[in-house]
């Protein structure tokens, strides 16, 4: 509906080109599989040698529009704060291990043995981790944040009619009156001017 309204593409042309875009992005699993199984067939362990292969799709496949398997926590934030030290890799990597460890479980149990009783472990430990730990940091935050000094900011928007630039003039003169009332940052809009920001002269420090 997207390519439909905005791309203003006939539904054929739409359907064809969201066919294209999915099957792109589905390539990226695609090649952490081919890459899993390579390394599986020169005597990798198979979870590790996933996980690697996982990530390195992750960090290497060129998206137009990147993203990570981390955005499925994002209603989970306790599970996302190791993005702090590893970015979205490190969640991706602990989101990984609990799967890795049920795949393993239902392997066992399809091929009649017992799952692992050390590696169940690991994939409960590793999330309930994360999570206290998350909660955690995430309480440390908000002490920093209450403890923080305030700031007062003003936003200047021109007015100005679609397709166009507000003047100079007009924002400087919104931006001076909100200085006069004490503000301590001023936010002016994405397209406030069309010219170099070194040629702008300001009335107002």
């Amino acid at each position: 509906e997207t390519l439909r309204k905005f791309g203003e593409l006939p539904l054929p042309a739409a359907v064809a080109v969201l066919a294209l875009l999915s099957a792109y992005n589905g390539a990226r699993l695609g090649l952490a599989c081919w890459l899993s199984g390579r390394a599986a067939a020169r005597g990798w362990p198979e979870a590790p040698a996933f996980a690697l292969a996982f990530l390195t799709s992750e960090l290497l496949y060129p998206l137009v529009f990147p993203w990570y398997i981390a955005t499925a926590a994002d209603h989970a934030l306790p599970l996302l704060q190791p993005a702090e030290l590893g970015g979205p890799l490190a969640v991706d990597l602990l989101l990984l291990v609990p799967s890795l460890v049920a795949g393993g479980a239902l392997r066992s149990l399809r091929a009649g043995r017992r799952p692992s009783a050390p590696l169940l472990v690991l994939g409960l430990a590793v999330p309930a981790l994360t999570a206290a730990l998350g909660m955690s940091r995430m309480a440390q935050v908000r002490a920093a944040w209450d403890a923080a000094p305030e700031l007062t900011i003003g936003l200047v928007q021109g007015n100005a009619p679609a397709g166009t630039h507000a003047t100079v003039e007009q924002l400087q003169g919104h931006t001076a009156t909100l200085a006069a009332s004490g503000v301590d940052l001023v936010i002016w809009p994405e397209t406030a001017f069309a010219t170099s920001y070194n040629d702008l002269t300001y009335p107002v420090t």
